[in-house]
């Protein structure tokens, strides 16, 4: 990528425009205006006729910001550019703006995230989305929360007004824009992250050539504030169909999810650390079940496909070379039972990420995704016979191993070793890897030795089986009750049959379940 850098004699600062081909400068009086740092052309159809623009603005004399090569990794079906500048003020490094663009391979898909960090207070920094097209007619999507049901309202966007930092959709011809809420964190270590509410203006104004948006983002010092937005040709959802808008919910309001440049965060455990004790805490999310959201709506709108193939990625890239995906913070509890300590295995978070890439991989056969894939079945089959131990003729493997596999013997969670059998039935399926099918096949006989252990007098299911073969622990209401329907869809799919044991456990679960009003 060139450069073309112009200095002139009464100008302190020097402003780079990046593009996706060309890096050029931008010089200008900026005593009494914003000046513009960085924009970047969303060119679709490469005719030359942008169907977006995005730019970022400086608002000080005293402030110049250095923008560095960007950071540019292919995958098959999309591609990621991270582009770094580097805040100054007076001479002196204060900060950073990270801009990170995920582009879909179709060139119709766009997801944008900023990371902006500052030393000190009030640097204010301006953010403009362009959208280019003749249609005047504007629509502004939000979701308020009546009596505890968020319902989807849709409104003509006036000539100039300003959007709450709320999630908010628009819609125009052939332009779509999704803006994700603005929060500014404080890293606390290993992923976790304070998050603060932000106050954030975005100013929406419709003109002759489509619309503009420009939102505000001023520093809290020691503070990174974080945004992400989507942008796509195509409709992001079909909001008539039902499972289609429940996802989109359950994404961006109901499970605490925040979708970050680095990967998918949820809120921090009550025993996880580090954590804050008065402000909510997230940490980097080990387990892909947005993966597998998206994957069952991949044709109801451009949001599930933007989204199910970043998150896709994000996950397999963070498959590491242990093969497994870690959960960085540290759990007290097992630190003091088993002493696990940071960065410890997961059985369960893990199960729900493979069992995830492995669905969508059917949509995006990307050979990476799978060479990532094949490294965690060779860690896990190592895992299920370096670490079993057995109840009767049955076999378990622990739920949680410490990073360096010298822990103690922890106890085997129902709905864990259900999760790890359906990776290991679904490998089996795409690959067709016969070891993978053996072991699959002998963790479904523990399952079928045991099944009359597993249901309790009442009859709910018992949790865990410790390596004494004790059953006990209550169950959650319906996570093994919904494991068991998936584990049942597997089995018929690849074996052919559903065998008499599961089926008894999934009844009596099901029949319990309803009793108590679950179901």
């Amino acid at each position: 990528m060139k450069k073309n850098k112009l200095q002139f004699m009464f100008l302190a600062v020097v402003f780079i425009a990046v593009f996706f081909h060309v890096d050029n400068i931008y010089s200008a009086d900026h005593i009494n205006k914003d000046t513009i740092i960085q924009s970047i052309d969303i060119d679709a159809g490469n005719d030359k006729n942008p169907e977006f623009k995005v730019s970022l603005y400086n608002t000080r004399s005293d402030v110049e910001y250095i923008v560095q090569s960007p950071y540019i990794t292919k995958y098959k079906y999309m591609t990621s550019k991270i582009y770094k500048l580097v805040q100054y003020k007076n001479g002196k490094k204060t900060g950073y703006v990270n801009l990170t663009l995920k582009s879909l391979s179709d060139n119709n898909n766009w997801m944008f995230f900023v990371n902006y960090y500052s030393d000190e207070d009030n640097i204010k920094l301006k953010y403009d989305i362009k959208a280019y097209t003749q249609q005047t007619n504007l629509n502004i999507l939000t979701f308020p929360n009546e009596n505890g049901k968020y319902v989807l309202k849709r409104e003509k966007a006036s000539s100039k007004v300003t959007l709450s930092n709320k999630v908010t959709y628009l819609e125009s011809a052939k332009r779509y824009v999704k803006f994700g809420e603005i929060i500014s964190a404080r890293g606390l270590g290993s992923t976790v992250c304070e998050i603060y509410k932000y106050k954030s203006d975005n100013v929406l104004t419709k003109s002759k050539d489509g619309f503009n948006s420009q939102i505000t983002l001023n520093s809290i010092a020691k503070r990174e504030i974080r945004g992400n937005w989507l942008l796509s040709v195509n409709p992001m959802v079909d909001w008539s169909h039902k499972t289609a808008f429940n996802t989109m919910l359950k994404m961006d309001f109901e499970t605490g999810t925040i979708f970050f440049s680095d990967g998918v965060y949820r809120e921090n455990m009550y025993n996880y650390v580090p954590r804050s004790s008065s402000v909510r805490t997230y940490f980097k999310n080990p387990a892909g079940l947005q993966v597998r959201a998206c994957k069952w709506v991949l044709d109801k709108g451009s949001l599930f496909k933007t989204v199910g193939v970043y998150s896709m990625y994000v996950f397999a890239d963070s498959i590491g070379n242990k093969g497994y995906i870690p959960t960085q913070p540290m759990s007290e509890w097992l630190k003091s039972d088993y002493n696990i300590s940071y960065n410890f295995y997961d059985t369960r978070f893990n199960s729900d990420t493979m069992t995830s890439l492995i669905y969508i991989y059917k949509d995006y056969p990307d050979k990476y995704v799978l060479e990532k894939l094949n490294r965690y079945i060779a860690f896990y089959k190592n895992y299920y016979k370096t670490k079993q131990y057995k109840v009767g003729k049955a076999i378990f493997v622990p739920d949680y191993m410490d990073i360096s596999g010298k822990n103690k013997i922890n106890p085997t969670s129902l709905n864990h070793f259900i999760a790890e059998t359906e990776v290991m039935f679904l490998y089996y399926n795409l690959t067709g890897d016969k070891e993978c099918h053996k072991i699959a096949l002998e963790m479904l006989n523990s399952i079928k030795l045991t099944s009359s252990k597993w249901i309790r007098p009442n009859g709910d299911l018992w949790y865990r089986v410790t390596p004494q073969g004790v059953f006990n622990t209550d169950d959650y209401p319906l996570v093994t009750y919904n494991d068991l329907v998936f584990f049942k869809q597997i089995l018929k799919t690849v074996e052919g049959k559903i065998p008499a044991e599961i089926e008894k456990m999934y009844q009596s679960k099901e029949k319990w379940a309803k009793n108590h009003g679950f179901l």
